[in-house]
């Protein structure tokens, strides 16, 4: 008989139970739980029967003799745990003269033993693991639970043996109850989902040995008050302690942990979506509740209680399914219902459009077509199913496009939810917008972009005949298509490609990638301007497979979609499908030191046709992208830099040629050319770096500029020394590639450039004197003089240089340095640093050239030679004819070599440019060579 309670509940009062009530509600759940095992040891054979059975034991006692030993000391003891006699028989089966005896223990250290999921439920099969909850007291030390953890471990291993999977959990009840120290599975994020792990715990758990959860004697219609009952469950004596564990109550669901919860399965969805899918709509579900959750396990509950003790009605995933089948109907969502049916009966691992008569599943079977008659399913659609279970790639492809709408409906829902009941500045708003990048990686297209199957991570097609056939897309651009089975190219119009795309790779990428290639595939090519042998595409297939096997990974966290997507590896393929273009070029007849694969040979031809790039970025995308030529290479290496971001890591890199002309060769190049890169722009030894390399007939600058690697073509040498005379905002050293000058001293004076330093280079020979001066920015300036004099042409620019510096100090007071240089032995250069200083000479006419600027864009100069001085208000146009001509006069010699100025000082606006702070020697030496230039000519003034 029940009694009144002192302590209302809201309207309603708690009446004290009697012991018989009790007693009832724990032998049904009892009798589910028996059911349960029942139907889960028909799916085992009897080896791994035996490890249910022996389970509870191996726990209870330390037997030598038994799997899971670990030493005699450890923590064992089960509460209310007896030997069945089914345990019995398996030990027997294994070892002989045990005697089953408890432990002489004062407290038994293991409260419980609970197996959470599928297990004994309609989505159980052969393949499930098996996730068990070994519910410890809170007064094992440390060593004793590392103890006890080696002995799970121990016995993990001996279920392997057995082809289970099987993973332990510890777990302090009191703190689980407190939302610290929860179990962290592959199914649960922990702590930040305490209370829905408890709600599937209560649905679905399967009890082994133990206490029995006090949530079984809470009645469903005081789960709102589940503090308040079991208080006086345990208040009033008709529960002992040694009875029950307490994991706590259902009431309150803070609606941060929902959003976590359901972020977290959205998560797992992605990649899994069979398997979590109708978890991730069962959150849905409770969130459109939300605060008033009618919970799956309170149904269950009250479905006990009411005295249905029923295994095929109570099936926790039917319970889970028909909640979220309530929900979607409810809002007309009839086709992500559909796809919430498709992903029950895929995780169910039944093929019905196939006979089956082994015993062991034919309870399932008979529930699923019941399920399915229910669902209006015929044969066509079990076919369809089983077809992609068999993964059948058409219907593989046409899964993909229902997981897409499934999951971008679910994500609208979170972000719904979390606007409703969330503050925007809690930690999981972020993690909504973290989700929400994962799901754009993983689902949006974009061009190059790989699609992935998210299929729970299965490999291989049943198909494995294939064509690929290049065509003639609509833009009178050649593209290719995949087809299923061998097509000849005047069927294939009248087929519809499986996959289309613009390069070969982005088809066979997606192939590896997704699982569709194997040992066993098979192509049919056709072609229609390139070649590529069987072979050849043999090997770009291995190779792309090893390549996503190394470096695909299935992220565990969502840290990484916290900053912008960047590329982490890369793999080149070169000129794939392009031996006979590379065999034209590589035989053409060879040149001394002319074997760059970028300048090959007499016509200095690029053997790099194509350039196939195949990149992984830190969003777990797999992306691909397609090059043409030389500048499509370099334009190429300086994305792969630019997507993984300045100052970064560089991303790992292969280069690869598998054409046998000269492939190798054309590999390493490439490589060594991205390591050079690597090494310049990627490091804190320079700020503003440049990079030389050769191409074919031209040279190619590398630098970055405003944080984005890029190129500047040079066609020629001279273009080339133009474009190293540009003048620049800050020090900018120029490296070359070893092999881009031959035979000229270029790399190894600009080796030698230093900031805030003007170095001056002069080489000659018996014709003529070169003058190379770099200023202190790096900026260089080139002149050949006709000359065969060193001093006669070193003393001006040293004369020069003095006054500029002294006159405006650009380069912050530092002397400048001069340099001889001679050719070596061989082809190298020999550079001396030299002491110079400009001598005075009685012969010598000093040149001064002052100008002002009389209006904007109109300069007036003054020329003062020695005695005479020059000036445009006096001589007009006439100015620099008549001081040339003084100066030839003077000259004792009476040649006309060329005049030097040695000393100037123009406005800035002369030379182009706004600001003194802009100022660099560079300007002050072209000035100089337009001045002398009019003097030599007699021309007009420059303004």
């Amino acid at each position: 008989m029940s009694s009144q309670a002192e302590k209302p509940s809201g309207t309603q009062t708690i009446t004290t139970p009697s012991r018989r009530e009790l007693d009832t509600a724990i032998a049904r759940f009892r009798a589910l739980n028996g059911q349960r095992m029942q139907r889960m040891m028909d799916t085992l054979t009897a080896r791994q029967g035996d490890f249910l059975h022996l389970l509870p034991l191996l726990f209870h006692c330390n037997y030598p003799q038994l799997p899971g030993y670990v030493t005699a000391s450890t923590p064992c003891g089960i509460s209310g745990y007896a030997a069945t006699e089914d345990t019995r028989k398996a030990v027997s089966r294994l070892a002989r003269n045990i005697s089953i005896r408890s432990p002489a223990v004062r407290r038994f250290p293991i409260y419980g033993l609970y197996i959470m999921g599928s297990v004994g439920t309609v989505a159980y099969s052969k393949s499930s693991d098996l996730d068990i909850w070994l519910c410890h007291a809170p007064f094992l030390e440390a060593d004793e639970l590392e103890a006890l953890g080696e002995k799970a471990k121990a016995v993990e291993l001996w279920a392997a043996t057995l082809d289970l999977e099987v993973h332990f959990f510890f777990m302090d009840v009191d703190q689980f109850r407190s939302g610290v120290g929860c179990p962290i599975s592959k199914e649960s994020t922990g702590s930040i989902q305490h209370h829905l792990l408890l709600e599937e715990f209560y649905r679905s758990a399967f009890f082994i040995a133990g206490r029995i959860p006090i949530w079984w004697l809470v009645p469903p219609e005081h789960e709102h008050s589940y503090g308040l009952y079991t208080d006086m469950l345990k208040g009033s004596g008709l529960v002992a302690e040694s009875e029950y564990l307490d994991f706590g109550g259902l009431e309150s669901m803070p609606a941060d942990e929902f959003l976590a919860a359901s972020l977290w399965h959205l998560y797992k969805a992605i990649a899994s979506p069979h398997k979590s899918l109708l978890k991730l709509l069962l959150m849905e579900s409770y969130a459109s509740e939300y605060p008033a959750v009618e919970w799956v396990s309170t149904q269950l509950k009250r479905a006990v209680y009411g005295g249905l003790v029923d295994a095929n009605s109570l099936d926790p995933y039917i319970l889970m399914y028909r909640k979220v089948e309530q929900y979607l109907d409810a809002k007309g969502e009839h086709e992500r219902l559909e796809l919430a049916r498709q992903s029950f009966y895929l995780k169910a691992n039944e093929a019905l459009s196939q006979d089956s008569t082994g015993r062991s599943n034919q309870q399932r079977r008979s529930t699923l077509l019941g399920l399915i008659q229910e669902w209006g399913w015929g044969n066509r659609q079990l076919h369809i199913l089983d077809s992609r279970r068999r993964r059948m790639l058409l219907s593989m492809i046409e899964e993909r496009k229902e997981i897409v709408r499934g999951l971008r409906g679910c994500y609208q829902s979170i972000r719904q939810f979390s606007g409703e009941h969330v503050q925007t500045t809690s930690y999981e708003d972020q993690e909504v917008v973290l989700i929400g990048r994962m799901l754009f990686a993983a689902l949006e297209k974009k061009p190059g972009k790989v699609d992935i199957f998210a299929v729970d991570q299965e490999k291989g097609v049943e198909e494995q005949e294939f064509s690929l056939c290049q065509v003639r897309m609509a833009d009178e651009t050649y593209g290719w298509c995949l087809y299923i089975g061998r097509i000849r190219p005047a069927d294939a119009r009248r087929r519809d490609p499986v996959k289309k795309a613009s390069s070969l790779l982005e088809i066979l990428v997606w192939m590896v990638a997704n699982g569709i290639y194997n040992a066993q595939t098979h192509f049919t090519i056709e072609t229609i301007h390139s070649i590529l042998p069987s072979q050849e595409l043999s090997r770009v297939m291995k190779l792309l497979d090893k390549f996503l096997a190394h470096n695909v990974h299935e992220g565990d966290s969502l840290d990484v979609y916290l900053s912008p997507s960047k590329i982490q590896n890369v793999c080149l393929l070169i000129n794939v499908g392009e031996e006979s273009a590379v065999t034209r070029i590589a035989t053409q007849p060879a040149y001394t030191g002319r074997n760059d694969p970028f300048c090959y040979g007499m016509n200095q031809s690029s053997l790099v046709i194509s350039t196939e790039q195949i990149s992984l970025t830190s969003w777990r995308e797999v992306m691909t992208h397609r090059y043409e030529g030389l500048e499509g290479l370099f334009e190429c290496l300086c994305d792969i830099y630019n997507q993984a971001g300045e100052g970064q890591a560089k991303p790992g890199f292969q280069s690869h040629c598998l054409i046998p002309t000269r492939g190798d060769a054309i590999a390493r190049r490439v490589q060594q050319l991205y390591d050079d890169l690597g090494r310049v722009f990627c490091t804190a030894a320079e700020r503003q770096p440049r990079y030389v390399v050769r191409g074919e007939r031209s040279f190619y600058i590398f630098s970055r500029r405003e944080g984005v690697l890029r190129y500047d073509k040079a066609a020629s040498v001279e273009r080339l020394l133009q474009v190293m005379s540009l003048p620049i905002p800050e020090f900018s050293p120029v490296r070359f590639d070893p092999i881009a000058l031959d035979g000229l001293p270029l790399p190894d004076i600009c080796a030698l450039n230093r900031e805030g330093v003007v170095q001056v280079f002069a080489m000659s020979d018996k014709q003529n004197v070169d003058m190379f001066i770099l200023d202190e920015r790096g900026s260089l300036y080139f002149r050949r003089h006709a000359s065969s004099q060193v001093q006669q042409v070193l003393n001006p620019y040293a004369t020069f240089l003095e006054a500029v510096q002294q006159r405006y100090a650009l380069a912050g007071g530092s002397a400048v340095e001069y340099h001889w240089v001679a050719k070596g032995s061989g082809n190298e250069y020999v550079i001396e640093k030299i002491s110079f200083v400009a001598r005075g000479i009685s012969s010598k006419i000093d040149i001064r050239v002052i100008g002002q600027e009389m209006a904007p864009g109109r300069v007036a100069y003054t020329i003062y030679t020695d005695e005479r001085e020059f000036s445009t208000m006096e001589d007009g146009r006439e100015l620099f004819k008549r001081a040339a001509e003084y100066v030839y006069q003077r000259r004792q010699s009476g040649e006309r070599y060329p005049i030097y100025v040695t000393d100037m000082d123009v406005p800035v606006s002369a030379m182009g440019i706004d600001s003194q702070s802009q100022l660099q020697t560079i300007y002050f030496l072209k000035y100089k060579d337009k001045i002398e230039a009019m003097l030599s000519t007699g021309g007009e003034p420059v303004t």
